[in-house]
């Protein structure tokens, strides 16, 4: 089947143009998910569809890609970025801004609600924390005895007291080299 080439160019610039609205669909994602991760993929799902639409026309104009069948998708794809695409994308940008203050607003809102729950949960067990601090401070200011002399057994006098008697007691000879 042959098709002239001015016919195969306005066709593939249709093709273009409603490739066009491909496009928008992405950017709508691409504007939901502003991650790097979501733009690359969006932008590589962009590509492989548009590929797959110019070997599907030229498969069907001709059986092999043309040069201006690339030509006119692309001149497509642009006339429609800078004409139905730019009115799309200004209408896009408000609803995203004011999708975005919405939800700043409601996370706002979220981050004081717990805000305020952690520091009334704070304030309640602050107590708890005094006295552990007071505790520790009690047992840094409990003295140090040292050992009285240098060789002598000493015995545990107050593990005497509560076995009643010598039998278990702890002994233990005390040197020191100093």
């Amino acid at each position: 089947m042959y098709i002239s080439i001015p016919d195969c160019f306005i066709i593939s610039m249709f093709f273009g143009l409603c490739s066009g609205l491909i496009y928008e669909v992405l950017r709508i994602i691409r504007l939901l998910f502003p991650f790097k991760i979501s733009i690359f993929l969006c932008d590589a799902a962009f590509f492989i569809i548009s590929s797959k639409i110019i070997m599907m026309l030229s498969q069907e104009m001709g059986n092999y890609v043309r040069l201006y069948t690339v030509i006119g998708f692309g001149a497509g794809v642009f006339t429609y970025i800078v004409t139905f695409g730019r009115v799309l994308n200004r209408a896009e940008n408000a609803v995203s801004n004011a999708w975005r203050k919405a939800l700043s607003k409601a996370l706002n809102a979220l981050s004081k609600l717990f805000r305020s729950v952690f520091s009334t949960i704070s304030h309640k067990i602050k107590w708890i924390f005094s006295q552990i601090a007071e505790y520790r401070n009690e047992k840094k200011k409990m003295p140090i005895y040292d050992l009285k002399s240098d060789n002598e057994i000493v015995y545990n006098d107050k593990r005497l007291e509560k076995i009643g008697g010598k039998t278990g007691a702890i002994k233990a000879t005390v040197r020191r080299n100093i």
